[in-house]
Formats: C-alpha cells, sequence, structure tokens
C-alpha cells in the first residue's frame, strides 16, 4: 500500500519480472531437452557426471578440457553478447556507435576475415583477435585494430567467470596425477587464453594451452586433437577429454579414440537478450551460471526465477512510488516482510520514501 498517493495507474513491468516469467518458461524448455538428452545418452546428470568424472581420471594419463561453457562461463546471455559489452571498453566508448552496432560491426568483421581466410588456403577458415579487429577497425574508418583487440580482452576478463564444478574436476585430475591440457575452438591466442583464465584463477601451464588460432586447426575436424597427442605424448586409451559440444568435445574425439565426457550444462543458454539492456543480459548470464553450482534446487529455484520476480516486483512498487509521488510504502502482516527486505537491500525506492510493515 502506497501512503500520501492517488490511486494507482498501471506502468509498464519491469524488465527483471518478464524477463524471471521467460526464466520459468525456459526452465521447463530446459529440463525438456535436458529428459530428452538424457533419453538418448547423450547428456549426464550432474552428480552422474561428477562420478563418471572421478571413475575416468583415477586412470587417467592426460585430462583435457573445452574453456568455454567449460572450465569458464560468460556473465552475459549468450556469447554474441560479449561483443556488446565492447561500447564499455575505451576506445570503443568513443566511436559514436550503440551498443548493437559494435557487435554488428564484430560480427561482421569477423566473418570477413573468415572468407578472406578460407579463400586464401582452401582449407580452413581460423582467425586471431589481431585480424578480426584489425577488419573491425577498416569497418569504421580507422586503421590501427589493436586498442580494440585489447578492449576485447577487458571486455571477457569483466564477463568471465570459473565453473566450479568444472574446476572441482581438473583440480581432481591434477591431484590423480594427470597432466591438465585446455583446448578450444578460439580466435585467441595460447597467451591471451591463459591471461584470461589467469584471471579467472584457473591454473593451466601456458605450454598446455592449445588454441585453434594458433594452429590454424580444429577440434572439430579431429585436427587439434591430433596436435594435442603430438604436443603431450598422450596415449588416446589414457586421455580423457570433458566438453559441452557434443561434435567438438564428444564426437570427435571418441573418433581419435579419446575418452570423453559431454558435461551436464551442453547449451544450457536461455534466449539470445535482443535489444535488451547490459544489465538484462548480465542477469542473465548470472542466472545461466548458476546452473553450474552445485546447489539444491530449492536454491536455484530461488535465485533463477523466484528471486528476479520478487526484484521485478520491487521495482514496479518503486516505478509506483516516483509516478505518484509516495512518501511511504506500508506493507500487510507477514506476507510483506520479505518484500519489505527486498525493497530495502535492493534500494528500490526514492530515498525519502519510508519502507515498514504493518502486523
Amino acid at each position: 500500500m502506497l501512503r500520501g498517493t492517488t490511486p494507482l495507474a498501471p506502468v509498464e513491468t519491469p524488465a527483471a519480472a518478464t524477463h524471471a516469467v521467460e526464466s520459468l518458461v525456459w526452465s521447463w524448455h530446459e529440463v525438456g531437452r535436458a529428459l530428452h538428452r538424457a533419453r538418448r545418452g547423450v547428456m549426464l546428470s550432474a552428480a552422474d557426471a561428477d562420478r563418471r568424472v572421478a571413475a575416468a581420471i583415477d586412470g587417467a594419463r592426460v585430462v583435457s578440457f573445452d574453456v568455454f561453457d567449460t572450465l569458464v562461463t560468460r556473465a552475459c546471455a549468450s556469447p554474441p553478447d560479449v561483443f556488446r559489452f565492447l561500447a564499455l571498453e575505451p576506445p570503443f566508448d568513443t566511436v559514436g556507435l550503440t551498443p548493437d552496432e559494435i557487435c554488428a560491426h564484430r560480427q561482421a568483421a569477423e566473418h570477413e576475415v573468415r572468407r578472406a581466410r578460407f579463400a586464401t588456403s582452401r582449407r580452413d577458415a581460423e582467425v586471431t583477435l589481431a585480424e578480426i579487429h584489425d577488419a573491425l577497425a577498416r569497418r569504421i574508418g580507422l586503421t590501427d585494430g589493436a586498442p580494440f583487440a585489447a578492449a576485447e580482452l577487458a571486455a571477457e576478463r569483466r564477463l568471465l567467470r570459473a565453473n566450479p564444478r568444472v574446476c572441482a574436476w581438473l583440480d581432481r585430475a591434477r591431484r590423480a596425477g594427470a597432466r591438465v591440457l585446455a583446448i578450444s575452438d578460439t580466435w585467441y591466442s595460447a597467451a591471451e587464453l591463459h591471461a584470461l583464465l589467469t584471471h579467472a584463477n584457473i591454473d593451466i601451464a601456458l605450454d598446455d594451452i592449445i588454441t585453434s588460432a594458433d594452429h590454424r586447426s580444429t577440434k572439430q575436424e579431429g585436427t587439434l586433437f591430433a596436435i594435442a597427442q603430438q604436443h603431450s605424448g598422450a596415449d588416446p586409451s589414457t586421455w580423457v577429454h570433458i566438453g559441452d559440444h557434443p561434435v567438438s568435445d564428444e564426437q570427435t574425439p571418441r573418433r581419435h579414440g579419446i575418452t570423453t565426457i559431454l558435461h551436464p550444462f551442453d547449451g544450457a543458454r536461455g534466449p539470445a537478450a535482443q535489444d535488451a539492456a547490459l544489465g538484462d543480459s548480465v542477469r542473465r548470464g548470472l542466472v545461466t551460471a548458476a546452473r553450474h553450482r552445485p546447489e539444491r534446487a530449492a536454491w536455484r529455484i530461488g535465485y533463477r526465477t523466484l528471486g528476479p520476480l520478487m526484484l521485478g516486483f520491487a521495482q514496479w512498487i518503486g516505478a509506483q512510488a516516483r509516478t505518484h509521488g509516495a512518501r511511504r510504502v506500508v506493507f500487510l502482516l507477514r506476507d510483506g516482510l520479505l518484500f519489505e527486505r527486498i525493497c530495502r537491500i535492493a534500494a528500490v525506492l526514492p530515498d525519502n520514501v519510508d519502507v515498514s510493515v504493518m502486523p
């Protein structure tokens, strides 16, 4: 109840509440996909994955990990959203382009250099971060792509989060005496990827990071696994690879005789936050990252769905208070205790508005 106001008029539903409902619907969609994968034997439950990883690692001499969406996640709605966050980094913050325009230019530049690479090599289309940003700089009328490449690395550092469950597997592999590799299809060099992993507090030696950009070869084709085998001297019969992609991290390495574990979070992403605010993208990304945490179901429901829904309602109350010049917000009985706490902790009300609970 708002005191000191006229009757409330409808206002636009806050994005957090809208996206909480979307998250609830997506959760059911995700459950259906997980059941479908489980029936096909493609994906394990989190607990089953822990048991299988433990059994596989104990006899392994080499354990390799995919990087993105395996060792690390990003605190944004979808991988291309990283390019929208470039707008916050210099020199992108001074080029006069919106986040969506920067994202479009970044994707177009990558497609351009991949086409040019394939036309030249007739073998692969693997490119480097420097090549992409040199092309991007040309697209916006500049000559030096190095500052833009540095900006993308800075944006990645902002968004990357270690995946606690998979990092626990990495630690177990080390304790078992296995050599740990990171193998990634990416435009980042081993040195760039090493810096990103170090920033996320993941310790893998630079020499044990193998990327498609450095070798112009990919996991999906299988050639990057062959290079990793030459590099490490691994015997496929004592090699375990863990990743999230059903082709690059499961089907292809299996053809090379490598034991594979497709971890239980493959493809666990909601719809891309098209035209959404960057803050909404972060919220969705954090909700996605929470799927990797070994928490109880009640915690996951609260963090992923009920929490955003309640915050959205509290934001709506704050918007109403501002619109109608309320001096005090009063919640009724015990049902209002939680919302009263949310309003205080999240600071959704104007500074001059008091909030309380009427017993």
